[in-house]
């Protein structure tokens, strides 16, 4: 899920994508949960009528529980893409590793960030 180009803290970066798949996939497991909650034992109802309102299709039963989980990796999906990419974007803001300039990173002025 990572990319370093500097083996320094400065340069670290998220793939977007991946980091969108996993948020999606873990929003999509939780909209399942809640809704087959409140389907099975009845735990959580007045949370789905509220989500309901927002996520057509989503409610307590097995195939609203599937449309939760369809709009939860969507919503999911591009919630840790555009973190993926604002988290990358200050990453590299910051990635002028002071520390390769003398080797500390045992690099021997290999990653030097030239500019």
């Amino acid at each position: 899920m990572m990319d370093s180009k500097c083996k320094c803290s400065g340069g670290v970066r998220l793939c977007p994508v991946k980091l969108g798949i996993s948020f999606g996939v873990a929003s999509a497991i939780f909209m399942i949960v809640v809704a087959w909650a409140g389907w099975l034992g009845g735990y959580g109802k007045s949370l789905v009528d509220v989500w309901s309102a927002t996520y057509p299709g989503f409610a307590p039963t097995f195939v609203g529980g599937l449309a939760g989980a369809v709009w939860g990796f969507v919503y999911g999906f591009f919630f840790g893409a555009i973190s993926g990419l604002v988290y990358s974007c200050c990453s590299r803001c910051g990635s002028r590793c002071k520390c390769c300039d003398n080797g500390s990173c045992g690099s021997n002025n290999n990653n030097k960030i030239k500019g």
